[in-house]
């Protein structure tokens, strides 16, 4: 069943939605199996392949702090702030990694 509605002024087509649990139940476990990634964190970029250097040295100490302390403190801030190039994107992927890596065990 394909429902119709307008949308600034152009109709468009929408696929109607699984009504009972069991459809979607089945739907979800079908998208998980189909994509076994369920976020888009790149997995190579972690604190082991970071290059170092003078300018992030701080940062990626920060960084490591902050997911060695995550759960033991109320209030655990971390702000990454820098120019382009500097490894802002590689540090939030890294925490994001070490997260799921210690989830696991």
């Amino acid at each position: 069943m394909v429902k119709r509605f307008k949308s600034n002024t152009r109709y468009r087509q929408r696929a109607a939605r699984p009504t009972n649990r069991e459809e979607r139940r089945e739907n979800a476990a079908i998208c998980q199996k189909n994509h076994q990634r369920k976020n888009n964190i790149n997995r190579q970029y972690t604190f082991a392949s970071f290059i170092e250097g003078a300018h992030n040295q701080f940062a990626r100490a920060a960084a490591l702090s902050a997911v060695d302390s995550l759960g033991k403190k109320a209030f655990n801030p971390l702000v990454i702030y820098g120019g382009v190039g500097m490894g802002k994107t590689h540090l939030l992927h890294a925490i994001a990694n070490k997260i799921i890596q210690e989830k696991k065990e």
